[in-house]
Formats: structure tokens, sequence, C-alpha cells
């Protein structure tokens, strides 16, 4: 009888084990992997191809000679078969107009996103995907390079301060936004320089894995500007308005109008629209609440660092930009487009509320407005090169040097 008892008690623990009806045992734990494998929605900004040149393929020489060439370009957007890369197909020929017919052509599949390992990508643009782009066009102009809507027109930027913008853009199936090409140099070219470059629209994604490595603040008052080179003021007040101080962009204003410094001085008595420097700034914003820190970084890796550390620590920061034609511009700016000394391109302030350090892209507050610029153009407006020896002895006599960020 005691036998009999002894197994059916070890049946019904072996049942209620097996059954995990038994309270002590617990269900497995799912791994690391496991547990972050879920969906996430990106709507990433600033993709872009890479500069891509086709190779020669014909005629008597390398050399266009100015006859055109006529160029066609045609770009596809997909997901890799493994899902872990968002591609762009992309197709160029670039052929001379006149005898001997010099042509370069080919196609590339180049990647513009790739993901962490542990992702893949669901979907893109929804569920309906990406059309192909298809123009032909003539670079006639003489220029090393022309930007291009998605539709063939050409397109037309305008400068305003630091940051460049497409005037004529509009939405397109493809999810292209701009495309840069080079056709005619000088000397050979074909197989060597004539290349395209293409740069999208935002593109959302869902992926599914471990989420993106960014920073958001997400500022809701953004301080648009209040009179002419006020840029200073809007990001002043942008910011300390994020702190719960709350102040105009007229307060912030005549704040930085009273500082008493040279570059001031100058404005003041000469017209010469250059901007405030930066430690009246800080001294401005302490005078409203006393944690604001000027820093200045010469070197562009560790500003990226300073940036993201001020970031996750909540902090907002305001980059100070230079001037100059060859560096005050947008990745969308054709390079023979002149800014030079327009006033309001020698000292401008930007907001940084976030960064995708996945992409390298950073969210902007360009006078009141959001804008997302990638880190490769804002390093050269940060270390900007000057151009005016007048100016900038001005500037670097008063501290106003590349590098400047405070937060």
């Amino acid at each position: 009888m005691k036998v009999a008892i002894a197994i059916l008690s070890a049946t019904l623990v072996c049942f209620f084990t097996h059954g995990q009806i038994n309270p002590s045992v617990k269900p497995p734990v799912p791994s690391t992997a496991q547990a972050v494998l879920k969906p996430y929605d990106y709507t990433f900004h600033k993709l872009k191809t890479r500069f891509y040149v086709p190779p020669f393929k014909s005629g008597g020489d390398k050399d266009f000679h100015g006859n055109g060439p006529q160029i066609r370009v045609t770009c596809q957007l997909r997901i890799s078969a493994d899902r872990k890369q968002l591609q762009a197909v992309v197709y160029m020929q670039a052929k001379e107009t006149r005898d001997n017919w010099t042509m370069a052509e080919g196609t590339q599949t180049i990647p513009v996103f790739i993901c962490n390992p542990s992702q893949t990508i669901q979907a893109v643009n929804g569920t309906t995907g990406f059309a192909q782009m298809d123009i032909t066009v003539t670079d006639n102009n003489g220029h090393n390079d022309q930007f291009f809507l998605p539709n063939g027109s050409v397109a037309i930027t305008r400068a305003q301060n630091s940051n460049w913008e497409v005037v004529n853009g509009f939405h397109h199936a493809s999810g292209v936004e701009l495309v840069r090409i080079v056709g005619d140099t000088d000397g050979d070219e074909a197989g060597t320089r004539t290349g395209v470059e293409i740069f999208f629209s935002p593109v959302s994604m869902k992926l599914m894995g471990s989420p993106i490595n960014e920073v958001q603040l997400n500022l809701t008052r953004l301080i648009e500007t209040c009179g002419n080179n006020t840029c200073g003021s809007s990001a002043s007040a942008t910011v300390v308005n994020y702190y719960g101080l709350s102040n105009t962009c007229e307060q912030m204003k005549a704040r930085l109008d009273g500082s008493a410094n040279l570059i001031n001085f100058i404005r003041n008595v000469s017209g010469n629209n250059i901007g405030i420097d930066p430690n009246s700034m800080r001294d401005r914003l302490n005078e409203v609440s006393r944690q604001f820190t000027l820093v200045e970084e010469p070197n562009a890796s560790q500003m990226l660092n300073h940036i993201t550390r001020a970031l996750n620590q909540k902090k907002p920061v305001i980059l100070l930009t230079g001037w100059g034609s060859k560096t005050v511009r947008d990745i969308y700016a054709n390079g023979a487009d002149p800014v030079s000394l327009n006033p309001n391109s020698v000292l401008h302030y930007l907001v940084v509320d976030g960064i995708n350090l996945h992409t390298r892209v950073l969210s902007v507050i360009d006078n009141g407005k959001r804008k997302y610029l990638h880190w490769d153009y804002l390093k050269q407006i940060i270390y900007w090169r000057p151009e005016n020896a007048v100016i900038e002895g001005s500037l670097y006599s008063n501290q106003v040097k590349p590098g400047k960020i405070i937060f």
C-alpha cells in the first residue's frame, strides 16, 4: 500500500511539473535576443547614396569637350534579400552629343541604410515600396555639378543663413528628393569624374530588433526670429524656454544688444551685421539661469561626442556656425553658388535637440524651424574656413573661433 501511494505521489508530481501547474516551476525566461525582437517605426532623414562614377564604356577619348553629355539616371530603392539593407540600384549613362560619342555607363547597388547586427527591415514607405526614378538631362552649363529634381527639372536653391533649401522640391513616388550630377569638367572625365549622387526624402521604415541609437529632446516651443540678424536671440530664447524660463525673442535680443564687446561696437557703428559672439551669448544666458557652459572643441570627433553627451543629459546645444562660399551651404547647394559675405552667413546659431548616431543625422532648430542636417555637412560649418581677413581679425580677437558650442 505504501509503495502504491509513493508511486502515485511521484506520478502526480511529474504530471503537475510537466504541465506547469506546479507553482514552484517558473516559465522559461526569454533570452536577451528574444526580448528585444519587436518592431520599431522610424523616419530616417538625409539618406543618400555615395557618389557613383560609372566606368568608361566607349568613344574616341574620355573627354566630353563641352558637348553635353546627355545623361540618363535611374534609381530604385529596395530592401536587400537578407532584409539587412535599404539599397539604391543606380544606373547612369553619360554620352557625348556629337562625334566622337564618348560614353560612360554602368549600374551599381549602393546601400543607403545598413541595419545593426540584430535588426532586420520589415517594411519601407508603409507597404507600397518605391517606384523607379528615370530622368534624362543634359549637362551643358560648364559647372562641375548640377542639381535636378526627380522629374528632370533643374532644382532651384536659395541661401537662408547657414542653410540651403530646395525651393521647388516636391514629393516623388521614387523617394528621391534631389539628384546631383557631374557631367563635363575640364579635361578627361568619363570613367573618372562624371557621376551621380542621389538624396532621398524622409524614409519611413519598420525595423525588427534592437532600437536605433538616438536621442530626441523634442523641444516644442520653437522661437522664431524677431528682426534682422536675430538668430542668436531666437536660439537662446528657444533654449531657455525649454528649461521652463519664459523669455521672448525680443527680450533676449535686448539682452544681447546690450552686451559690451567689440563685435557689438563694430555692428552698431559700422552697420556690418556680423552677429553676436558666443561669449556674450553665454553671459546673457547665465543672467537668465546660471547653468550654461561655453566650450571650444577643435576636434570634430570630440565635438560630436560633446553634443551627444549633452543631449544624453537632456541639454539642448547651441552651435556657432561660420561663413563663406565654400562651406556655408547645405549638401544640396551648387558648388558655384556664392554665399561669400552674405551678412546672414557670417555668424549664425543653430540649436541641436536630437541626434541619430546610426545615420549621423542631427535634428536642429534654425531660426525657429526644425530641420535635419547630416554631420558631414554640420562639421563643415562648425569648422569654417575664414574668407575675409578684416572680419576674421575682429572675430578671432574676441575669441570667436570655429568649434564653439553652448549648453
